[in-house]
């Protein structure tokens, strides 16, 4: 009988559910570790903004590449978040399947799943939580939001560069030459 990577022991089921979360805790924590990886970098280029602000400081111009480095790696790692997201989604959507053919085992409460399906849970009890509350914050959420203020505080840093270094002006100057 040739070998198969289903023994006795483990059906294909407990296999496959047991992937399902190998593959959802690999991607939770690639997605953790990336979002981590990506706060110190956009730090690390903002306290190099922040020095091409002061005084004496000789090369205005490397103000400029450093936002436009920080608005470009912003928006790489909002597109690996992106992506970690489906892939996290996806491994979830597993998961809750293999809880939807327990659920039976377990009392229904109050027409929610119960607490023990914690996939199924947590997915109605964010849905309710949208409906009903102004604000619900999720780690998406959160963590979009930090991408975007870096993305905002590196084109607000563009502009501040480029008035330091006053080609703003000339592009206003410009602009009231052509009668704009």
């Amino acid at each position: 009988m040739p070998d198969t990577i289903f023994s006795e022991e483990r059906t294909s089921k407990e296999y496959l559910r047991q992937q399902a979360w190998d593959y959802f805790q690999m991607h939770a924590t690639q997605r953790l570790t990336t979002f981590n990886y990506y706060l110190v970098i956009s730090t690390a280029i903002t306290a190099a903004i922040a020095i091409t602000f002061q005084k004496d400081y000789q090369i205005p111009a490397l103000g400029v590449i450093l936002s436009l480095m920080l608005i470009a790696v912003s928006y790489i790692f909002l597109k690996l978040d992106g992506r970690n997201i489906e892939l996290i989604e996806l491994a979830e959507s597993a998961l809750k399947y293999f809880e939807e053919m327990e659920k039976s085992g377990f009392p229904n409460e109050d027409g929610k799943p119960p607490k023990a399906l914690l996939f199924m849970y947590e997915a109605q009890d964010s849905a309710e939580k949208d409906a009903t509350q102004r604000v619900h914050f999720k780690y998406k959420t959160c963590l979009k939001l930090t991408i975007f203020l870096f993305i905002g505080g590196g084109f607000v840093a563009l502009a501040l560069a480029l008035l330091n270094m006053g080609i703003l002006g000339l592009f206003g100057a410009a602009l009231h030459w052509l009668g704009a």
